[in-house]
């Protein structure tokens, strides 16, 4: 390292490769490397190729495992405020609900119009989410660090996001739609909102 330093002027090289002639003396190689370095001040960790790419990778999945999770409450709270905003439409339209049942609509096409609704609203967000992700992605991204080194959107990705949308939309509205469409026509004429 000191020569290295000497000749490149580069204070900040931390890992150098060494070539073998055998997979038999890479052994003795990590052993002699330990015990050449073992009095500098920066301790010298030697392994063969195999074993740090091995443990890369477990650093890489531990990111990849937080950037999973960080996805999945984004999911839910997103569930959460779409189930509040469809609870809050379908209670303000608790007369117009009643009124449909009084001409004649059937519960199930009723609990079908809300529930359309709710996941009308839901793909059009998750279509202009996929398609701004698209457009941003689309010639690849690189934040230049592992796993995040080539960002790129495929059409199996799109199509979980809109899929993921959908369930949202039906998740959410479900149980509004339900309660609505299932309440009788005198109690939803006589509610106040």
């Amino acid at each position: 390292r000191k020569y290295w330093t000497e000749l490149t002027g580069d204070h900040g090289t931390n890992m150098y490769f060494l070539k073998v002639s055998s997979l038999d003396v890479i052994p003795a190689v990590v052993e002699a490397a330990e015990r050449e370095f073992a009095s500098e001040p920066v301790p010298v960790d030697a392994q063969p190729e195999h074993a740090m790419v091995d443990s890369f990778l477990v650093a890489q999945g531990t990111i990849l495992a937080l950037v999973r999770g960080v996805g999945v409450l984004v999911l839910i709270s997103i569930t959460l405020v779409v189930g509040n905003t469809m609870a809050m439409a379908v209670r303000e339209r608790t007369h117009e609900v009643g009124i449909l049942k009084t001409l004649g609509f059937p519960t199930h096409r009723l609990m079908l119009l809300l529930l359309g609704e709710s996941v009308l609203l839901t793909l059009a967000g998750g279509a202009i989410g996929c398609l701004t992700a698209y457009a941003v992605l689309s010639h690849g991204f690189s934040a230049g660090y592992g796993p995040l080194t080539n960002l790129t959107v495929r059409a199996p990705t799109l199509l979980m996001g809109l899929a993921a949308s959908l369930t949202v939309g039906v998740i959410a509205g479900g149980v509004p739609a339900w309660r609505a469409a299932r309440m009788p026509v005198v109690a939803s004429l006589r509610r106040v909102v």
